[in-house]
């Protein structure tokens, strides 16, 4: 009976996390970002959602293969782990998009909060052999109000914000390869 439990508690795990980053993965954030939505419903709170697209990782992944591009979306998922509020959900929705879920905060400590984010993005990495310099991702940030909005509709409006994001600093150069 026990080895039956521990076998299903592994199940659990191994289908809410994601393989690559060890983060929660998609089906895991849509429980937890549900829960959240409840909990603050009840504590009459608003929740944030910051949705993260890597902006260029098609490039590395063409220029040095899947397992450099792999090693950067791990290395990225540390980055946001670290500097992410503990009580934040950090995930990785697929691909190359990230899902951070938390407490509404006020909008300067919102924006120095995002700053923070895209500092630790923006840098150098060590992929193998090859050293890249990132300069960004693009950012999609709503605060919303669980009693006015769905989750579907929140997760919609941070994508939504995350495609403006990208589509302003589409003339920017985001990775430098040496």
């Amino acid at each position: 009976m026990q080895q039956l439990q521990a076998a299903n508690v592994a199940l659990e795990l191994h289908s809410s996390t994601d393989e690559l980053t060890q983060l929660p993965n998609r089906r895991a954030l849509f429980k937890q970002l549900a829960l959240r939505f409840a909990s603050a419903r009840a504590q009459q709170q608003q929740v944030s959602l910051i949705f993260i697209d890597l902006d260029g990782f098609k490039a590395i992944n063409d220029r040095f293969g899947h397992p450099c591009g792999d090693s950067f979306l791990v290395q990225v998922g540390k980055r946001l782990t670290a500097v992410a509020r503990r009580e934040d959900i950090v995930g990785r929705l697929g691909g190359d998009e990230f899902l951070i879920v938390g407490s509404a905060q006020q909008p300067a400590a919102q924006q120095a909060y995002v700053t923070s984010l895209r500092q630790a993005l923006c840098g150098v990495y060590f992929l193998g052999e090859q050293r890249i310099d990132y300069e960004g991702a693009s950012f999609g940030v709503v605060t919303c109000d669980p009693q006015s909005i769905d989750v579907e509709a929140a997760l919609r409006a941070a994508d939504e914000a995350m495609y403006h994001d990208k589509k302003s600093r589409r003339q920017e150069n985001f990775i430098h390869i040496d």
